[in-house]
């Protein structure tokens, strides 16, 4: 979701929009990509409860014309505070998840949370200018929970391909833990449940026999001491790496013979979008919402049952083995119907339209 704003903030500067960035805190490996004429404001650095009041105070005292948010809290927060003190203000919310899905998996607190952010919303969302969803499954699951929004509802996919990223992937892969010559598959993004890294690693276990493959996993989160015990009882810690954040996963993508994306749910599945891009074949669930839509129906990647490492498995196994092949050129042309000029024009046409009520 960051990377989306950073590539919509980016587009937008390039067509000499002025625009300001709203955040809690300014941290994380994406501040370099903000351009230097950004404003940035940081609302909620002492503590994030604080992020109410900092909002407040901006919206009263900055008056934008228009307000893009994301993430559904937020989504809830800056609609009541514009219409509370931002009145004519253009406020449009985007919608990245899978609204059910969230609900479902989550737990204590944070169902707790998530029941109260819907309960806000139906509050609030009377009040948005537009609403953008990343998927049209994501739309399908947004109008279950609010079916009054659909006249506003729209489906914008997010912002991609770059000309940075198409660069980025030409540049030579460095430090790669797998021997020369050896097949492997890649997996980026958190590491947290929903990704279903554990269905992935069980899956590798039963590829492991049939197949010389390594497991290459890149990036960060709440699962990783989890899923470093489950390579341990699998005895595979020679054939699954883990390597961390990696700022620019292009060429990773580029020299992998296939990504993997093994999630119990997704907005959209931008990494699919990525690989596409670097013209490497793709595995994915077939989980709600995204991955269906951007591979066109297992068109232009295989697609398996969610929570199944058997399946999992022979479908990587058909694809490190050539038994399903897309062309190079193909995936890329369907990847460049996922690019950032696209969408950022899509969504400044939400944010300029009138809206047509409810």
């Amino acid at each position: 979701m960051e990377l989306v704003g950073v590539r919509l903030i980016n587009e937008w500067v390039r067509r000499g929009i002025e625009v300001d960035l709203v955040v809690t805190r300014f941290t994380g490996p994406l501040c370099d990509q903000i351009p230097k004429n950004v404003q940035i404001f940081e609302i909620g650095r002492q503590h994030a409860f604080l992020f109410p009041f900092g909002l407040w105070r901006y919206i009263k005292d900055r008056r934008p014309s228009h307000i893009l948010s994301a993430a559904n809290d937020v989504n809830a927060l800056t609609l009541a505070i514009t219409r509370w003190c931002g009145k004519g203000i253009s406020t449009v919310v985007s919608v990245h998840s899978h609204l059910s899905s969230e609900i479902g998996l989550a737990k204590g607190s944070n169902r707790i949370k998530e029941r109260l952010v819907v309960w806000l919303l139906r509050r609030t969302l009377r009040y948005s200018h537009g609403i953008v969803a990343v998927s049209r499954g994501v739309a399908e699951d947004w109008l279950k929970h609010f079916p009054s929004c659909a006249n506003k509802l729209q489906v914008i996919y997010n912002p991609v391909i770059t000309q940075e990223f198409l660069e980025s992937s030409q540049l030579p892969l460095l430090d790669c833990p797998v021997p020369f010559k050896t097949p492997w598959i890649l997996y980026v993004g958190r590491f947290v449940y929903a990704k279903g890294l554990d269905v992935l690693i069980d899956a590798f276990a039963l590829l492991a026999g049939k197949s010389d493959a390594h497991l290459v996993l890149m990036g960060q989160g709440d699962c990783e001491e989890e899923i470093k015990r489950r390579i341990a009882y699998y005895e595979l810690g020679d054939r699954i790496h883990l390597v961390g954040f990696k700022k620019n996963p292009a060429p990773w993508m580029r020299e992998a013979d296939v990504l993997v994306l093994p999630s119990r749910h997704e907005g959209l599945g931008n990494v699919l979008i990525e690989a596409l891009a670097c013209g490497t074949k793709v595995v994915a669930t077939d989980c709600p919402s995204g991955p269906s839509e951007i591979l066109d129906g297992g068109t232009f990647g295989q697609l398996v049952p969610v929570e199944s490492p058997e399946a999992l498995a022979a479908a990587l196994l058909s694809s490190l083995e050539g038994r399903f092949h897309v062309s190079t050129e193909a995936l890329k042309q369907r990847a460049m119907e996922f690019t950032a000029e696209r969408a950022a024009l899509l969504y400044e046409k939400v944010l300029t339209t009138p809206p047509t009520g409810g």
